[in-house]
């Protein structure tokens, strides 16, 4: 018995989407750790250079934003976080290292849904299609074209302090 081109082809993909719907492993190109309800205890290696995280901030003076600790308890614990609006613009301020804070706008570059910062996983994640974010607003994995606008944030006195242009 011969089979032509076109049915081995059609064979194959069908196969292939048995497969993936039997959860027998992805056939796309996105590592299974983009599903942004995925429950794991590994973080997502999102650290790119602490250095360009963990940084001193200005003053208000040099136009600087203060968020005291006082009004945004949420941000003095490791991995705490909140959503903002500054200068027009939707924010999450992260604290994704002891002292070390990273800012992010919220839109994602793909279609515009909100991002969330995840805890579990101390990352930036799109919930609509798992794109996952460094703290530096690089794009690492998903289907945004672009990475988002990050901002530079850090401690002092009590304080998160942010410049949002």
């Amino acid at each position: 018995m011969e089979i032509s081109r076109r049915d081995l082809l059609c064979t194959l993909c069908a196969a292939a989407v048995a497969c993936k719907a039997t959860d027998g492993g992805p056939i796309d190109t996105l590592p299974d750790d983009t599903d942004p309800d995925t429950d794991t205890d590994t973080p997502v290696d999102t650290d790119t250079n602490p250095n360009t995280i963990c940084i001193d901030p200005g003053t208000a003076a040099q136009g600087w934003t203060e968020l005291p600790l006082s009004q945004y308890p949420e941000l003095a614990d490791l991995y705490g976080f909140v959503y903002l609006t500054l200068a027009g613009k939707q924010i999450v301020i992260a604290q994704v290292e002891e002292g070390c804070y990273a800012a992010l706008e919220r839109p994602c570059t793909h279609e515009g849904v909100a991002i969330e910062y995840r805890p579990e996983r101390n990352g930036f994640v799109c919930p609509r299609h798992g794109a996952i974010y460094a703290w530096d607003g690089r794009v690492l994995a998903g289907p945004p074209p672009m990475d988002l606008q990050s901002f530079p944030c850090g401690p002092r006195d009590g304080s998160v302090w942010i410049l949002v242009d």
